[in-house]
């Protein structure tokens, strides 16, 4: 089973701080764990701010093996200096990293990354697109869904999910004794 990873960045899923990163990597665990116990079971993420790299601190803390899909071999150069890291410990720790395209950065190169990414899945039974998207910005979260559709790959939306876990997550509950 193969899950190809798509998602907003931080900007539209509580920001680009601690702890809005620790609540959205707590998600990606809480979705995760229902294919955790698949059998042959592997993740592809295109490593961007936000879901994409939530997924992959999922994967390292489950130790789900994961493929880092980069669009081009300078991705995050520009990042600041702790995301950078970050980036660099997750390609560390991947199991297999992937420079899609050998030319110069720009749009065409995250585009033909995220194809990649849909076209893998599509290699494997019981494969599937999971996308933490609101269904209303038009970029590539939301062209990899719609390329995941046109090959038939099923896509997994758990924006619903995100919203109420997001909600439910600023309740304290008192401690009872």
């Amino acid at each position: 089973m193969i899950i190809a990873t798509t998602g907003h960045r931080p900007t539209e899923l509580g920001g680009f701080g601690d702890q809005a990163r620790h609540k959205l990597s707590d998600f990606a665990v809480k979705v995760l764990s229902q294919w955790a116990d698949a059998q042959g079971l592997r993740v592809i993420s295109g490593m961007a701010l936000g879901w994409d790299q939530a997924i992959v601190e999922a994967c390292i803390d489950m130790e789900i093996p994961y493929t880092a899909a980069l669009p081009f071999k300078s991705m995050g150069i520009n990042w600041p200096k702790e995301s950078r890291s970050r980036l660099e410990y997750m390609l560390d720790k991947a199991h297999e990293v992937l420079i899609v395209s050998s030319g110069s950065p720009g749009s065409w190169a995250f585009l033909r990354r995220n194809e990649w990414m849909i076209n893998e899945a599509t290699k494997s039974e019981d494969s599937f697109c999971l996308a933490l998207w609101s269904g209303v910005c038009k970029g590539g979260t939301y062209y990899t869904v719609e390329f995941a559709k046109e090959v038939s790959l099923h896509v997994e939306n758990v924006w619903d999910d995100w919203i109420e876990y997001k909600a439910w997550s600023f309740y304290i509950l008192p401690h009872t004794e």
